[in-house]
């Protein structure tokens, strides 16, 4: 088979959907209590279908390990052989897989924070002379999440895939069904895509492999690394810092109020000095208030439901010294409340 063809479903078909990782859960089993997460490194080899072929040596199988929740990442480096035989084993082609996988978990508050998987390794065929049988090897990495949401949350993926190399992300619910997913194959450019997750129990995993194939007698080798990290987020909240020296008299609060769509901001002590504080929404003026009183709160309103927005201060001060005023700015961007109905 063109390794093409293997490859572009790669992280796919080592994801072993099929296998214990994407099984359905029991529709008895209760929700898990706690994330649970853990790393996997597999590697296979096979024959083309020729009569007479067969696999020897240690031709495929899997070491997995628990990640713990505090973001610490786990580095698991794997190196395996198998063999492709002709009729009697007159003839024997060898495999080599090798994985360097680094891979973390970040929990926060009983709900995932953060996925990231970095992998990188070598996939090699030392084909035998008079040898009739093809061989194909793989080798990947995969991490796994089992979670609980009380509430939706906005995951964002990013990917990216060196040559030969696939990445891809299934999540899918205790029945079975597959709710988001994501393939990459051979690309040095990055991939990024962004889901609201509903409240539910899901099954999460993300992967990285790399595939080789040679006719019968041929050699190969082939290098692949690819990383893919996946961030949970709360809606409405802070997807950058407050930034600009208006800071120091206002400051844009971490979350907006998605059920009013405003964003409380709080004057600093420093707020003696404001003469006035205008406050933008995507340049869209909102709101001015003259005069603020130190400690004081206020409301901006107009943040989109469905959209991400930036909140924009403006503010008129009176500095210290002979300048009699100066124009200062602070901003911050949040992430929409909702998603789009037709995105």
């Amino acid at each position: 088979m063109d390794p093409r063809t293997l490859a572009r479903g790669a992280a796919a078909a080592a994801l072993a959907l099929g296998g214990a990782g994407l099984a359905p859960a029991p529709a008895s089993q209760a929700a898990p209590t706690a994330v649970q997460a853990t790393a996997t490194v597999r590697w296979g080899t096979s024959f083309d279908g020729t009569v007479g072929c067969s696999v020897s040596g240690d031709p495929s199988g899997y070491e997995s390990v628990t990640l713990p929740a505090n973001g610490g990442a786990v580095v698991r480096n794997v190196i395996r052989s198998g063999n492709v035989d002709d009729t009697g084993a007159a003839h024997r082609t060898q495999t080599v897989q090798r994985t360097k996988a680094t891979a973390s978990t970040r929990v926060r508050n009983g709900v995932p924070s953060s996925v990231d998987l970095l992998a990188e390794g070598r996939v090699g065929i030392l084909g035998a002379a008079g040898n009739p049988c093809g061989a194909s090897t793989f080798a990947s990495a995969d991490q796994e999440l089992t979670f609980t949401l009380d509430r939706p949350l906005w995951m964002t993926l990013t990917s990216r895939a060196g040559r030969e190399t696939g990445t891809a992300l299934r999540m899918q619910d205790p029945l079975g069904d597959i709710k988001f997913r994501f393939d990459s194959y051979d690309t040095a450019t990055e991939s990024n895509q962004r889901w609201l997750v509903p409240p539910g129990e899901y099954h999460l995993i993300v992967g990285v492999s790399w595939f080789g194939d040679a006719a019968g007698g041929a050699s190969t080798s082939r290098d692949g690394s690819g990383r893919i990290r996946v961030d949970f987020a709360e809606v409405g909240s802070a997807s950058t810092r407050a930034t600009g020296a208006g800071v120091k008299y206002a400051v844009p609060r971490p979350r907006v109020a998605c059920a009013t769509g405003t964003l409380p901001v709080d004057f600093t002590g420093k707020a003696t000095r404001v003469r006035t504080a205008t406050f933008f929404v995507n340049g869209k003026r909102v709101r001015t208030v003259r005069r603020p009183r130190p400690g004081a709160s206020v409301s901006v309103p107009g943040l989109p439901a469905t959209r991400p927005g930036t909140v924009r201060v403006r503010l008129v001060v009176d500095p210290p010294g002979k300048r009699r005023k100066a124009i200062v700015t602070t901003a911050r961007s949040y992430r929409a409340c909702a998603a789009p109905l037709n995105p």
